[in-house]
């Protein structure tokens, strides 16, 4: 009767040992496995967190990007306006104008009203709307050299009452025509560059 008790207790306590190892090895390996799963999850939401706030950046750099284009291209037109006044081919405010004379040769005239309008156009043009920091070095110091050239000459015809003055050396007329042409490729050059970038976003 003791010999079946024992049985019995040795039998009873090797069958829960059997059954309680595996519960463990499973709690163990449910625990381990949920470690690799939450950890996994925590490097996809980092990664998809990491690649937001980068798509945010470039989203936040290409918009900038085409303000200032976008102004630069306002200041470009802005420009051109002003060579209405500094074109050779006569309009209502041109400042330089001229007529043939015998001989084929040209006499060149300065119209001092259109002059000191070109002069305040600029000035507000180039500071007062803000767009002169969107002008390149080149043009801008074309557009200022065309201003001293009148502005010269506005001082040395300040006694007369006469608004329309002959130029009495003709290499100044061809420097203004120069600085225009000049003005004139330049601007198409820069309007050029910005299409081709936005050709290629």
């Amino acid at each position: 009767m003791m010999n079946l008790l024992i049985f019995n207790y040795i039998f009873c306590s090797n069958s829960l040992t059997a059954q309680e190892s595996p519960l463990w090895h499973k709690i163990v390996e449910n625990t381990v496995s949920g470690a690799f799963i939450l950890a996994g999850i925590i490097f996809a939401a980092w990664l998809a967190y990491r690649f937001a706030i980068r798509q945010k950046k470039r989203e936040t750099f290409i918009g900038l990007e085409r303000i200032k284009y976008e102004r630069k291209l306002k200041a470009l037109e802005e420009c051109w306006k002003l060579l209405a006044y500094t074109t050779d081919t006569e309009n209502a405010i041109s400042v330089l104008t001229w007529e043939k004379v015998k001989g084929g040769n040209k006499i060149y005239y300065v119209n001092t009203a259109n002059a000191k309008d070109f002069i305040s156009n600029l000035a507000g043009f180039h500071y007062g709307s803000g767009l002169g920091i969107y002008i390149s070095k080149e043009i801008k110091e074309k557009l200022f050299e065309y201003r001293s050239i009148l502005f010269g000459f506005i001082l040395s015809v300040k006694e007369t009452k006469e608004v329309v003055i002959q130029i009495q050396k003709p290499e100044m007329a061809k420097k203004m025509i120069e600085i225009h042409q000049n003005i004139i490729h330049l601007i198409k050059k820069e309007t050029d560059q910005i299409e081709k970038l936005e050709i290629k976003k």
